[in-house]
């Protein structure tokens, strides 16, 4: 959570525009997640939706540095973990970059399991969860 309407109105244009998925409208997201954390620096689930907004720019190749890209959603990650491990979304996009980046998909099923049980219908964490358990079990 922020004290600061400002972040917080930052804070939900991103996730208008994460949602949208498009190459521009994630980059605006990770625009707008920015802001609100140079407003509200201990803002964690801002810091979790930016690395979130990195790992989608990353799963659907937008970005011609895709190393680049996933280092900074694994610092993002890292921040929002260290200021909170209770919110569901840091837990997410730390899953992705566990993939992505260490491919330790054991540990990325550890964390979307964390989400969900700190958030069970969470369509994001089910999803992601979903489809890790069809790529390491091959669940039909």
């Amino acid at each position: 959570n922020t004290s600061s309407p400002e972040a917080y109105q930052a804070y939900l244009s991103g996730r208008y525009f994460w949602n949208k998925r498009s190459k521009e409208n994630l980059e605006k997201a990770a625009g707008y997640f920015q802001k609100a954390i140079n407003l509200d620096g201990n803002y964690a689930i801002a810091f979790a939706m930016l690395a979130d907004s990195y790992n989608m720019l990353h799963y659907y190749n937008f970005t011609e540095n895709s190393n680049e890209i996933i280092d900074k959603a694994d610092a993002a990650a890292q921040k929002a973990l260290s200021l909170s491990d209770s919110i569901p979304e840091t837990h997410i996009a730390t899953s992705y970059v566990q993939i992505a980046k260490y491919k330790n998909y054991e540990d990325a099923i550890k964390s979307l399991e964390k989400a969900i049980q700190l958030s069970p219908y969470n369509p994001t964490a089910r999803i992601r969860y979903g489809w890790q358990l069809l790529r390491l079990k091959n669940i039909d």
